[in-house]
């Protein structure tokens, strides 16, 4: 974003949790997206264009980079064709890249420069970035470090509860009860006024509705 910060997105939960669904929500909303589909999540999704493969899939990005909207999927079983896909996607300015089970390019001890790269020059390529894996233990703690906007479905781990702690606070504890397809979300003031997705914002005034309804009169 000129002027601005990019986005840089961690959403973490388990599976089953809502991630994936709204990972989708937030896709719909963005005019230039590719996604890295480990999972066959995101093949349905309205407009998609669906390729397998790197190959097809850099030559489907390189046709597609100079037009206005577009969302494409990227079916991925090998990391290094993944990996070989961000490369690329790292040349293509003003996008969003999204990149579904992240644990499986990089771990808590390793982190490829392709993910290196996009995560710390990203904003001078003006290159939005969605992070998703289950948990925040199971990535290298670059991903969810750089991340501007934070958000988490239920977590039950105890070293997830400390890290979650150590960026959100006390409010970190709620995350061990949050029901079904309930986010708990962090940000700094900028992010939070200014570059936080719909879908996020929706799922924030829904729960706090339900909330007030829950309390006591």
């Amino acid at each position: 974003m000129p002027g601005g910060q990019t986005l840089k997105v961690a959403i973490l939960g388990t599976t089953g949790s809502g991630k994936s669904t709204l990972a989708a929500e937030i896709i719909q909303e963005r005019d230039r997206v590719l996604v890295l589909d480990t999972m066959g999540d995101y093949d349905e999704l309205p407009g998609a264009i669906v390729c397998e493969g790197a190959e097809e899939c850099i030559s489907q990005l390189l046709d597609l980079q100079y037009k206005k909207h577009w969302i494409l999927v990227c079916l991925t079983l090998e990391i290094q064709e993944g990996l070989d896909i961000l490369a690329v996607g790292f040349d293509i300015p003003d996008i969003t890249i999204v990149v579904d089970e992240c644990s499986m390019y990089c771990n808590p001890h390793f982190l490829p420069e392709e993910f290196a790269r996009l995560i710390r020059y990203s904003r001078k390529r003006n290159i939005d970035l969605i992070f998703l894996a289950r948990r925040p233990s199971e990535v290298h703690r670059e991903v969810t470090a750089q991340a501007n906007l934070l958000v988490t479905f239920i977590q039950y781990e105890p070293i997830d509860i400390v890290y979650l702690r150590s960026r959100m606070g006390p409010k970190a504890e709620r995350a061990k009860s949050l029901k079904q397809y309930a986010i708990l979300v962090h940000s700094d003031k900028y992010i939070m006024e200014n570059r936080v997705p719909l879908a996020i914002l929706k799922r924030m005034e829904e729960e706090k509705d339900l909330t007030e309804e829950e309390e006591p009169e």
